[in-house]
């Protein structure tokens, strides 16, 4: 499984895999099988790339949204 995050190039992260030797090349992998699963990660609306205080506050939802309509953040610094 690898992590994409938003802006990154899914296709340049697993050919680099692939030649690093972490999965095997497409033409050599067995018909049928799952060679990758690939996790995308969208970031918040005000770009940070880490949805953990959205997450630890419970309400990262509503929070993104009232934060992307203020155009400022909305949690407390930690």
């Amino acid at each position: 499984m690898i992590t994409v995050h938003e802006g990154e190039d899914e296709n340049q992260i697993i050919k680099d895999m692939e030649a690093h030797g972490e999965i095997p090349p497409l033409e050599n992998f067995p018909a049928g099988r799952i060679r990758v699963i690939v996790l995308r990660i969208i970031s918040p609306p005000n770009g940070e790339r880490n949805w953990e205080r959205y997450i630890l506050a419970g309400t990262n939802l509503k929070i993104a949204e009232a934060q992307a309509r203020a155009g400022k953040s909305l949690l407390p610094d930690n």
